[in-house]
């Protein structure tokens, strides 16, 4: 994903129907592969929403999910299907382009589900890790499934256990010589290759498995365990971010070092003043996005200050979610944002395209303005003294 000197620019914004805005809160924003769709996550309900609808101002989602507990974890699984996480152990699959496919399973252990990520494929199936709040179970989904007649809702009362396979899940990790404990509490889990992944544990370790799916039950070794303050929000190859609220910042980490390669505090374009951190991401292979205080703010993975995206109707950041597509060398960005008054939720989306420095410069203006507005201040304050 390289995204070669490339800016970000707003392209246009989606107003959702108030009406759905006091009945659920806006939870989650994915993009599909390729950015053909984007799924809306509320506390109960998933809208898919196809992007050359919202490209031609119509107004309502393609398809409508309702779920019966709350949604904790929402992504894309291919380019047409979607995982859900739920509380008591809920996980939904959709084909959107199959019948409108549905599949629901129950976790053995029915915790909620915080999130999910793709090990490899297996006779057929995705072999996927799946992070409840006390363990990790390792189940395949088969990659096509048969149709099925309800095509606009969801049937959690259909049991389709059959048709996914129970691996088993991650043992407790064992004290390591010179770390703490690992409590029993799971944060996430993200696939670092075929065979390993890295387990977030609650506010204190970061441990990185090698798991072995040829044995029933699976076998899991510990191949390190990294002492950790903070929650994994992302990881991209052999790099992971932390958000470390404790000392307000995030954090960039190696897998294979415990020493921090960079930290980002996000602060005020104008003022300089730190942000409290809330969400960090990888953008791309280089570039990281995060969020302070409801701004965003795009750094290289060296820790180069590179772009502020503010949006041309203010508000405040809920969530954003971002897809590169490598056919037409464009970045895609969806960002949910809630006015001040929170009368108004919005989605805006943003594109990248080759620099135009005319552009440039007159989105600097505003910049330009306030520095020359805090430069005058100093004077006239200075003066007075």
């Amino acid at each position: 994903m390289p995204l070669p000197k490339l800016f970000w620019r707003e392209k246009s914004t989606l107003t959702l129907p108030t009406h759905r805005l006091n009945e659920m809160d806006l939870r989650f924003v994915a993009f599909s592969p390729a950015a053909r769709f984007l799924a809306v996550g509320y506390v109960h309900r998933i809208e898919i929403w196809s992007m050359k609808d919202i490209e031609s101002d119509k107004l309502e989602p393609m398809l409508p999910f309702q779920c019966t507990t709350e949604l904790c974890y929402l992504s894309w699984i291919g380019p047409t299907r979607f995982f859900a996480g739920c509380q008591e152990g809920r996980m939904y699959v959709v084909d959107v382009a199959n019948s409108i496919d549905m599949r629901l399973v129950m976790t053995k252990s029915h915790g909620s589900i915080l999130s999910a990520t793709c090990l490899t494929q297996v006779d057929g199936s995705d072999v996927f890790a799946i992070c409840s709040g006390d363990c990790v179970e390792i189940w395949s989904i088969p990659l096509s499934m048969p149709a099925q007649s309800s095509r606009s809702i969801i049937n959690p009362l259909e049991d389709l256990q059959d048709t996914w396979k129970y691996f088993g899940q991650l043992p407790v990790p064992p004290q390591i010589s010179g770390h703490k404990q690992p409590t029993n509490r799971f944060t996430s889990a993200y696939a670092l290759d075929s065979t390993k992944l890295l387990v977030s544990y609650w506010k204190r370790s970061i441990v990185i498995w090698e798991v072995d799916l040829h044995v029933d039950p699976i076998e899991a070794d510990v191949v390190d365990c990294i002492e950790m303050n903070g929650r994994v929000s992302d990881v991209s190859t052999n790099n992971f971010l932390v958000v470390n609220k404790f000392r307000n910042e995030y954090q960039l980490h190696h897998v294979n070092t415990s020493d921090k390669a960079r930290t980002f505090v996000p602060r005020s374009q104008f003022f300089g003043r730190a942000y409290a951190v809330d969400d960090i991401r990888f953008l791309s292979a280089d570039t990281i996005i995060g969020t302070g205080e409801g701004k965003l703010i795009l750094w290289t993975v060296k820790g180069r200050l590179k772009q502020y995206l503010s949006c041309r109707r203010g508000g405040s950041v809920v969530t954003f979610s971002s897809m590169y597509v490598p056919h037409n060398d464009t970045g895609h960005l969806v960002v949910a944002v809630n006015d001040r008054d929170k009368s108004e939720m919005r989605l805006v989306f943003w594109e990248t395209s080759a620099i135009d420095h005319g552009f440039l410069w007159q989105s600097m203006i505003p910049t330009v303005i306030a520095s020359l507005t805090v430069v005058g201040i100093a004077l006239v304050v200075s003066i007075l003294n």
